[in-house]
């Protein structure tokens, strides 16, 4: 055995280190991973708060389009399962009650349209604006079942 070798105690503690960084970073992910709702029998009320809003507009066909079924995604992902806007998988159920809401026989769409939506939120204005636009209208909808908090 080499009579030089030794243990490399600057390793162990920087993998001490680390590991608290991670668990720290995992306790900051759990939390802002939380779901503001948890209640999904309040996703009709969510989507009569969005069709309102195109309702409003004078156009309430709009709001069974792909573009606008988009932003209620948004929304709904938001405050359902805010881990699947960070590109983790969406809460259980939650697509399939979508699916249900916009009629479709498939919930395979309602996936296809959760790619890129921070993007698109990022990018657009116009996006930006009708989704922060919803999210008022149903945080207005459902203030007296729940506080939101932020």
């Amino acid at each position: 055995m080499n009579e030089s070798a030794k243990i490399n105690i600057g390793k162990v503690a920087a993998l001490k280190k680390l590991r608290e960084k991670v668990s720290e970073l995992s306790d900051v992910m759990k939390e802002l991973g939380e779901p503001i709702l948890d209640d999904l029998a309040l996703l009709p009320a969510i989507y009569e708060a969005y069709k309102r809003v195109f309702q409003r507009r004078g156009c309430p066909d709009e709001a069974t389009s792909v573009r606008n079924r988009k932003k209620f995604l948004m929304v709904v992902l938001y405050l359902y399962s805010p881990k699947a806007l960070a590109g983790d998988r969406m809460r259980m159920g939650l697509r399939k009650k979508v699916s249900e809401l916009f009629g479709l026989t498939t919930s395979t769409p309602i996936s296809d349209n959760c790619a890129g939506l921070i993007v698109q939120y990022h990018a657009y204005a116009d996006f930006r604006r009708d989704v922060d636009l919803i999210f008022q209208e149903v945080l207005n909808t459902l203030e007296d079942k729940l506080i939101v908090t932020d």
